[in-house]
C-alpha cells in the first residue's frame, strides 16, 4: 500500500510520491523544507537542554565544594578539641 499525502489547497488525498495534485493541479512540496525547518528546531532544542544541562553541573559542582569546605572546617574543628 503507498503512502497518502493530503493536498494543502483542495484537501483530498493522493499518493505521496505526486508532485502535483491530480485534483486541483497545485505543485506540490517536497518536505525537504519542513525536514529541514524540523530538523533546525531539534538542533535547537539539544542546545538548549545542553545548555541547561551544562548550568546545572556548573550549580552542583560549586555546591559540592562549598560542602566539601565546611565539610573540612567541620573536621579540624572536631580535631582541634
Amino acid at each position: 500500500m503507498n503512502r497518502q499525502s493530503i493536498c494543502h489547497i483542495c484537501g483530498r488525498t493522493m499518493e505521496s510520491s505526486f508532485t502535483h495534485c491530480p485534483w486541483c493541479g497545485v505543485v506540490l512540496d517536497t518536505g525537504k523544507k519542513f525536514a529541514d525547518d524540523i530538523d533546525l528546531i531539534f538542533e535547537k532544542i539539544k542546545a538548549r537542554q545542553e545548555k541547561h544541562f551544562n548550568s546545572r553541573i556548573d550549580r552542583l559542582e560549586n555546591q559540592l565544594d562549598m560542602l566539601e569546605e565546611e565539610l573540612s572546617r567541620l573536621l579540624d574543628k572536631v580535631h582541634a578539641v
